[in-house]
């Protein structure tokens, strides 16, 4: 008896499990089809942005469809947004713009955002909400802080970045995260950006083109690390130093260009503005250096050597700087005219319509030497005093340098101060020594100067 109560008992529990399991999974099927599916946000993402109906939602900011704009998405200006008592903040303006989209389940992404004439001081991670904008220009604003934060929601949309009449005092490490820019335009016109400091643009693997105009007066070492897509970098206005290992776009050995134009004219570059290495390069990338207009008198041969040497293909544009023709310090580019010729654009300061490729360089009494002797009859020959074999003055591996100063003027000169006369050259080779007129010298002490072309008479005393 008890055997056959234990059997219904289960088959009566296996029944009744059955039933519920069915019911169950019934119910979870109806269930199912009167869900609606919440919007991923792969799907929002898929519905483009648009302009609101209701234009006044975002006044006075206006937005509308560029038909020449890539994608078809549409762009927003923000023009003579001035702050008030009566006036909406800009993050305001966005927030609404942010809601709006999240209602119709379209995406946040525009084209082009254009800040104009704005009373905004700073930009930080909040301003833009979760708005994201392929291009950005922002346009005579009172805007001198840029937050670390203040692209972070575009940091993979934005390619294009324009400032311009701003007063700017921080930019640089708000620029660090945003990996796929290709273009930037900075005005940076606050006495804050003097010297562009190390590290100022690194590791931003898409940057393509670049232009700086402000007060910058120095670029520091790896001020531009790792910018392997680069093909335009334009540095302008009151630059005067550089220093070694300032230009470093490929300095973990990787390059996505072949051919790069670096424009620093304009400044006030010269001959003694660059250290040694302070363009780091790549054979396999072409350079086109332009220092047009600035205030070079000679190339220094131990910097600019190895920018002509290490691609054939290099080339420099020098036009309108102060050049002189027949300077010895630049001897060593006529003694390369086969390589270098059809490569470096310069002409003289003494005459513009001449370039340093028709300055007759024979006119200078230039041969290599051994010994003082040789030198001895090649400056006798041409009427000069006496002469050295050196190669310290002339930055030249042993050249004869002839002297020709006026030794009783010199002399004179010592006696009047009480002091010893000790000789008395000039830096230049004698023929084109200007005239003689020598004037008096602050430091009484040491030495009296004329101007002896570029370079200068010294007249040598000692107590």
């Amino acid at each position: 008896m008890t055997s056959k109560l234990l059997i219904r008992f289960i088959f009566l529990c296996w029944s009744t499990n059955l039933v519920i399991g069915h019911w169950s999974q019934g119910n979870n099927l109806q269930n199912e089809r009167n869900q609606k599916p919440t919007p991923t946000t792969e799907s929002v993402s898929n519905n483009p942005a648009s302009c609101p109906k209701d234009s006044a939602m975002i006044s006075p900011c206006t937005c509308s469809l560029n038909k020449t704009s890539r994608n078809g998405k549409p762009e927003l200006s923000c023009i003579n947004f001035v702050n008030g008592s009566n006036a909406i903040p800009l993050n305001q303006v966005f927030r609404k713009l942010s809601d709006h989209l999240d209602s119709n389940g379209e995406s946040k992404r525009y084209e082009r955002l254009l800040l104009v004439n704005s009373q905004m001081s700073n930009i930080n991670g909040s301003l833009f909400h979760d708005l994201q904008f392929n291009y950005l220009s922002i346009y005579e604003t009172n805007l001198t802080m840029v937050n670390s934060d203040s692209f972070t929601n575009m940091a993979d949309t934005l390619t294009y970045l324009l400032m311009k009449s701003n007063r700017l005092k921080t930019i640089f490490s708000a620029l660090k995260q945003l990996k796929n820019l290709e273009t930037l335009v900075l005005n940076l016109g606050d006495k804050s950006f003097q010297t562009i400091d190390s590290k100022s643009l690194v590791d931003m693997p898409q940057l393509k083109k670049v232009t700086l105009n402000g007060i910058m007066n120095s670029i520091n070492s790896d001020a531009f690390v790792n910018l392997p897509s680069l093909t335009f970098l334009k540095i302008t206005n009151q630059l005067e130093s550089i220093q070694n290992g300032a230009f470093n776009f490929t300095q973990n050995n990787s390059t996505n260009t072949t051919d790069l134009t670096i424009d620093l004219s304009n400044n006030k570059l010269n001959e003694n503005s660059f250290e040694v290495g302070f363009l780091q390069l790549k054979p396999e990338i072409t350079v086109k250096l332009d220092l047009t207009y600035n205030s070079l008198s000679f190339l220094p041969e131990e910097v600019f050597r190895p920018f002509f040497e290490i691609n054939s293909d290099n080339r420099l544009l020098m036009k309108n700087n102060k050049f002189k023709c027949g300077n010895c310090v630049s001897y060593w580019l006529i003694k390369n005219i086969t390589d270098i010729q059809d490569r470096l654009e310069v002409n003289c300061y003494q005459n513009n319509q001449i370039t340093i490729w028709d300055y007759d360089w024979r006119t200078i009494p230039y041969q290599r030497c051994t010994t003082n002797d040789d030198c001895n009859s090649l400056c006798i020959g041409n009427g000069y005093n006496r002469s050295e074999c050196s190669s310290r003055l002339l930055r030249l591996n042993r050249v004869c340098e002839c002297y020709d100063c006026d030794f009783v003027l010199c002399a004179k000169y010592c006696t009047k101060f009480n002091l010893k006369f000790m000789g008395c050259s000039c830096f230049a080779l004698p023929n084109i020594v200007g005239t003689k007129n020598y004037g008096s010298n602050a430091d009484g002490n040491q030495l009296l100067t004329n101007e002896c072309y570029d370079n200068k008479f010294f007249c040598q005393c000692s107590k």
